[in-house]
């Protein structure tokens, strides 16, 4: 389309938009991924909100622009794996507990590398934090009641 000038229109504010939105989609998915990976390894009261932007290769700000704080980025990944139709907690757990070795004395790889183990490792800290926090733990206890 062409303007009354004869040149060519820009890009309709839509599109931007849209970028923008997509922007933002992945950046909450690299602090959510971040986060699961970081509390799973070392507790949701031992990785820091910088702990989690460091990990996602962004800064303290985007957490911020994304997340009202940790109990917000906390909830944003409860909601994440009540969502997520391939992430089914139950099977997880189960082919994590068929590890040949529960000692790992002959498995090379890292107790939280294994998706099961992360998510199990997860539903305990979950646990942990609503007993800790009283306000979030209500939310928390409705969470695992579903």
């Amino acid at each position: 389309m062409t303007d009354i000038h004869g040149g060519c229109d820009a890009t309709p504010s839509g599109g931007s938009a849209q970028v923008r939105r997509n922007r933002r989609e992945q950046t909450r998915s690299a602090l959510l991924g971040a986060a699961e990976r970081l509390w799973a390894e070392r507790g949701i009261h031992g990785a820091s909100l910088d702990d989690i932007a460091a990990a996602a290769g962004l800064t303290k700000g985007a957490v911020y622009s994304n997340f009202a704080g940790k109990t917000d980025l906390l909830f944003a990944l409860m909601e994440r794996f009540t969502a997520d139709p391939d992430i089914d907690v139950c099977a997880e757990l189960r082919t994590a507990g068929q590890d040949t070795d529960p000692t790992g004395r002959t498995s090379h790889r890292h107790p939280t590398d294994d998706r099961g183990r992360r998510l199990a490792l997860l539903l305990v800290e979950f646990w942990l934090y609503g007993m800790r926090d009283y306000a979030a733990g209500w939310r928390i206890a409705d969470w695992y009641a579903e």
